[in-house]
């Protein structure tokens, strides 16, 4: 597995896997076997973010991102044209943050209407799988890189508003952002150390 997340305000958990799948499972009931398997994917499913409500996003090596109603049964793809190793959305859930490896570009898509509205550049992310994410009040955009730095943005100028070593000489693998406060986030780093930022 590359990702796990509580989905559905917590009725449901939801895996992202090397087996190019998404699968639902049902927290209220006691069978081992999933409800729901996704799988459109040709590559591996690198990472999940559930929009509230009944929406899955996840992301790929094969250069896609998918919502998926799992309500409805349906399912919407943006092809991004790199792979997608970490994903965030708002906090209402109209708008997904796709960063993409190789290029070293986040992107922010509408999700109803698949149209980009901001992209944020001047992070390291060529090879490996680096954190990404919207900090609380979704005003600023979150990334870290493999130099170690750790990137912030203005969401709608998409302007670098700041920099930090965060793990120098190691890749910044995880970012989590405070749900609540808006100047508290979380990294980790292939380094060993989890820090705490305010």
């Amino acid at each position: 597995m590359n990702a796990v997340q509580f989905a559905c305000n917590g009725a449901l958990i939801v895996t992202a896997g090397y087996d190019r799948s998404v699968r639902c499972w049902d927290c209220r009931s006691n069978s081992f076997d999933p409800v729901q398997v996704m799988s459109p994917f040709t590559d591996s499913v690198t990472c999940l973010a559930p929009i509230p409500g009944h929406v899955i996003t996840a992301g790929s090596v094969d250069g896609t991102l998918r919502a998926f109603d799992v309500r409805l049964g349906k399912c919407s793809t943006d092809t991004l044209g790199a792979p997608v190793t970490a994903i965030a959305t708002t906090k209402d859930g109209a708008c997904v943050l796709a960063a993409l490896t190789g290029p070293s570009v986040l992107r922010l898509l509408d999700v109803a209407r698949g149209i980009m509205l901001g992209q944020y550049t001047g992070h390291v992310n060529g090879v490996a799988k680096c954190g990404a994410g919207l900090t609380a009040d979704d005003a600023r955009v979150v990334a870290g890189g493999e130099d170690g730095r750790l990137v912030v943005w203005d969401l709608v100028e998409a302007s670098v508003e700041a920099t930090f070593d965060a793990h120098p000489g190691h890749t910044v693998c995880g970012l989590d952002c405070h749900p609540v406060v808006p100047a508290c986030l979380l990294t980790c780093g292939t380094d060993g150390t989890v820090k705490l930022w305010q």
